[in-house]
């Protein structure tokens, strides 16, 4: 890796930050290429396209740069050339804060917006088989298989779509700077039986992660988003569309120094009764290893909650068994967030009787059972983005994860019970004077 002293001053050199890094620079013209690479602008440097350059301090680049002050540039229209992504661009325009009472138009790429889409927990499985063995996943980080994340890359549009399009295809021959991750604990798990049946793993040597995705130095972005944004071609059965959504791709390694992430082997999760919990997993022999995944986790989820699955009743065994899983990934009675957030997402993987049913009387009271056994754990403040499940035919309306979406709405109603800070003052002042009288 390049580093001050290291590095040759003579030689131009582009550290890694994004997906895409066919970005350039020559004496009198430069590049301007958005995080996920999607859309790419160039301009002159200098001569009569290149108008003027500042440091502004106003509130308005205060807040377009989370800076202090920014450098800026202005390019005439006529010198600006878009090479790529034109049509990816969305826009802002406002007059009110402009101190020349003009209207000012900001661009968007929508393919980095949806970065602000990312749900605040995603799942992961992992083992010996996967990119890069156990020696690149662990709980102490997961990498990809492609070491170039970590260096100046040189990656152009074309190469970074054939490399998405081979990670997309599981096509373990040319190697990827991303590593797969998904809304869903559902299909984390599925994916683990699999490893366990399919592949014939040994359970102490499959893994199923959870990451916090919070810190936004994460590179990551929805598959869909990124099969989009790069114009990918559908291949029937291998390479669909509807066969990603809920799956995200970090680009480059996360490591537990800096990371949010914890990490449970099935074997753990076993003895704990994740068999008890979802017997489904552990169906017929034919079930147990099913090579399609995403048609596999297609049919689990219907059984387990699309509207015409059989609903189940949620009782406090259900409750506490979510609980104790949860519990495999903390440390030492520490990470409690994520043994709610584990918890939550098991919930909300089955269509329990009434719970997800809005105007039920019963909902209330069962999400109140649910309460008292994780009102003692940590519940963040932020849930993180919305997913974007737009354009999905009817046709394929089976394969979106709908239990992440219940996770999401399960975990918004248990947030919203917490105690607000004045509730905690009333209840301390109505201590005080009981213990006074």
């Amino acid at each position: 890796m390049a580093t001050i002293t290291s590095t040759d001053k003579l030689s131009p050199y582009f550290p890694s930050a994004g997906v895409a890094n066919d970005g350039w620079s020559k004496e009198d013209e430069a590049t301007a290429t958005c995080f996920c690479g999607a859309v790419q602008l160039s301009f002159p440097t200098q001569g009569p396209g290149f108008i003027d350059s500042f440091v502004c301090n106003c509130s308005d680049c205060h807040k377009i740069t989370a800076s202090m002050f920014a450098s800026n540039f202005t390019i005439a229209d006529t010198h600006l050339t878009h090479l790529r992504g034109r049509e990816n661009l969305t826009s802002y325009s406002q007059s009110r804060t402009v101190a020349s009472g003009n209207t000012m138009t900001n661009y968007f790429c929508s393919t980095c917006e949806a970065r602000l889409r990312v749900p605040r927990y995603l799942f992961r499985a992992f083992s010996a088989s996967s990119r890069g063995s156990l020696e690149a996943n662990n709980a102490l980080s997961i990498v990809p298989d492609d070491p170039d994340w970590l260096y100046q890359a040189s990656g152009d549009e074309k190469s970074t779509r054939l490399m998405i399009e081979k990670h997309l295809m599981w096509d373990t021959t040319h190697r990827s700077e991303f590593t797969s991750w998904t809304s869903s604990l559902l299909c984390a798990l599925r994916h683990a039986m699999r490893k366990l049946y399919y592949w014939s793993e040994h359970e102490s040597r499959v893994f199923i992660a959870v990451l916090d995705t919070s810190n936004f130095a994460i590179p990551v972005w929805a598959a869909t988003a990124l099969f989009d944004a790069y114009g990918i071609r559908r291949l029937e059965r291998k390479l669909e569309r509807h066969y990603y959504l809920g799956e995200y791709l970090v680009r480059g390694g996360i490591s537990s120094a800096n990371t949010d992430f914890r990490v449970a082997s099935l074997q753990k999760l076993r003895m704990e009764g994740l068999h008890e919990f979802l017997p489904e997993l552990f169906g017929s022999q034919h079930e147990r290893e099913r090579g399609d995944l995403a048609c596999a986790i297609r049919d689990d989820r219907d059984g387990l909650c699309r509207p015409g699955a059989v609903p189940k009743t949620l009782k406090r065994s259900h409750i506490r068994l979510s609980t104790q899983l949860g519990e495999c990934f903390a440390a030492q009675g520490r990470d409690s967030a994520f043994v709610s957030a584990v918890a939550v997402a098991l919930l909300a993987m089955r269509k329990w009787a009434h719970l997800f049913e809005a105007d039920h009387p019963a909902k209330v009271e069962l999400e109140d059972k649910i309460w008292e056994y994780l009102q003692g754990l940590e519940f963040p403040e932020t849930f993180g983005g919305e997913e974007n499940f737009s354009g999905l035919a009817n046709a394929h309306e089976r394969y979106k994860p709908q239990e992440a979406v219940q996770f999401k709405e399960l975990w918004q109603n248990l947030h919203a019970r917490r105690p607000t800070e004045n509730d905690l003052i009333v209840e301390v002042s109505r201590m005080s004077m009981r213990s006074a009288s």
